[in-house]
Formats: C-alpha cells, structure tokens, sequence
C-alpha cells in the first residue's frame, strides 16, 4: 500500500498471464508501467540517433555515454519488470523490486562516469581520475546495498526508510560533484569564462534535486488521498522526471564533447563494461 493510494490495487497470488495482460488495463500500476516502457524505448533511440553521430566502435569519446546509456536501458527495463509481478506475493515484490535497486544503482554508476569522463576539466581530471572511479563504483555498491537493506528491514512508507533512501542519493551527488564541481570555481574566477556554458549541468543538478522530490514527497497525493490514485501520482512524476533527466545527460555529454573539445578521459570501453559488470555481478551475489 502505498501513502495516498486508496484504490485500483491489482489482486494478488494470481496467475503470470493475470499480471502480463494488466499491462493493458487500468489500475494505479499502469502509468508506472507505461511511463518506464516508453522511457525504455525514448532512451534506445536516443542511443540509436547518437549512433549515426559517433562511432561507438572507435571514437572513445563516446564510450562514457554508451556505457551510460546501456546503465540506464539496464535499470528501466529491471524497474518495467518490477512494476509489472511485484503484485503477485511478498516474495515475488521484495525479488523484483531488489533488482530494481541493482538497477537504480548502475544508473547512478552511469552518472558518475559521465561526470569523470566528460564533464570534468583536464587538471581535475588528472588528478582525481583513480580515486574516483574506484569511489563512484564502491558507493554504488553502497547505495544498492543502502536501498535494499532498507527495503527489507525499515517499514515500507516510514520516513525514516524515505530520508535513508534520498540521503545516500544525495550523499552520491556530492561524490559525482567531485570531477564537476571545480569547474564552477576556477570559471567564477576566470574572466574569460561564463557560468553560462555551465548550464546544461546547473539544469542537471535541478533535475536530480526534481528526483528526489518526486519519489519522496508523496505529493501530490498525501494531499487529496484519492483523487490521483490512476493518474498524476509522485511515482509517475518520478519516473518521468528520470527520463527526462536521463535524457538531458546523454544530450549535456554530446554538448561537452561538441563545444568544450572534452576528450581527456580517453577511457578503455572494455574496462568500463567490465566495471560495470562486475558491479552488476557483486550487487547480485549481496543480494543472495
């Protein structure tokens, strides 16, 4: 049950076919659903769109968006299967939405190399590009096993559960603002620079704050219990916002590489998949 939500609740410990079709039909989970499957098929074309743009095969500027891309198809499709079986039985929920944590995580891993790999300057870069990396990859482990561990042993609407959760994201936009945040210092005091051609990332860190807001707040429907219970619910806010945030990342890196020339990180395509495997991997052994 859900804060707000009073009614269109699907049954539970019905049969596998029960839940596939109520994909089509409606009850509080259906714009849920549907705001991820689209969100799945929005971000895979944009994946394809900046495939005619660069070569994934050989232009290693690319590779960052690529590996984030590929973290967030990862978790909107674990978080589409989520939202469709979580109805069936307790086991079943606490299965799905578990591996919806691994996948909220590897988005949150994309993020960081995007911030490692194209939105920092070249003398931060060089001088933090180890220690964060191996920072960005253990505090998503950390953060998958924050969510999960609250999941199971914190009430499910408790505040305390709520605040946990948002705090560790927050916590981990101070780490991704690492590699970033220097930026802002050194182009405050360069008169030749403007805060302008941080804007796209300014956007960015309105839209994480937007985020958190979204799956926290429980508004609008703490408000008018009821009335938002098929439409306009926070959790649909959420997953919108997260699209649209996914969105504007890919959009900001191709910006970055485009108009600053960002091209220091030169990083390995098979070490970044390999990382993001063997945290995909590790995430799924503590959850065992």
């Amino acid at each position: 049950r859900e804060p707000g939500i009073l009614k269109g609740y699907r049954l539970t410990n019905q049969s596998l076919f029960y839940y596939a079709k109520s994909i089509f039909y409606i009850h509080n989970e259906t714009f849920n659903i549907w705001t991820h499957l689209i969100a799945f098929f929005i971000l895979w074309s944009t994946l394809a769109r900046y495939a005619f743009i660069y070569d994934f095969w050989t232009d290693k500027r690319s590779w960052p968006i690529l590996v984030f891309c590929i973290c967030c198809l990862v978790s909107t499709g674990v978080s589409t299967i989520a939202h469709i079986w979580h109805s069936k039985s307790p086991n079943i929920h606490y299965t799905v939405f578990l591996f919806d944590y691994v996948g909220a995580s590897l988005y949150g891993f994309g993020s960081g190399i995007l911030a490692l790999y194209t939105f920092s300057d070249d003398k931060t870069y060089e001088n933090v590009e180890a220690p964060t990396f191996i920072l960005i990859w253990f505090y998503a482990w950390f953060d998958c096993l924050t969510m999960c561990a609250t999941k199971v042993f914190l009430d499910e609407n408790s505040l305390k559960r709520k605040c946990s959760v948002v705090g560790v994201f927050i916590l981990y936009g101070f780490v991704v603002t690492i590699p970033v945040g220097h930026r802002y210092w050194t182009c405050y005091y360069d008169i030749n620079c403007s805060l302008t051609s941080l804007n796209y990332i300014s956007v960015l860190y309105l839209m994480f704050v937007l985020q958190g807001f979204t799956f926290g707040s429980h508004l609008p429907e703490l408000i008018l219990p009821g009335a938002f219970d098929i439409l306009g619910q926070s959790h649909q806010w959420f997953h919108i916002v997260s699209t649209a945030t996914q969105v504007l990342q890919i959009h900001t890196a191709h910006f970055e590489i485009t108009h600053r020339k960002s091209n220091h990180g030169n990083p390995d395509l098979n070490f970044l998949i390999l990382a993001t495997l063997l945290l995909a991997i590790c995430q799924i052994i503590s959850l065992l």
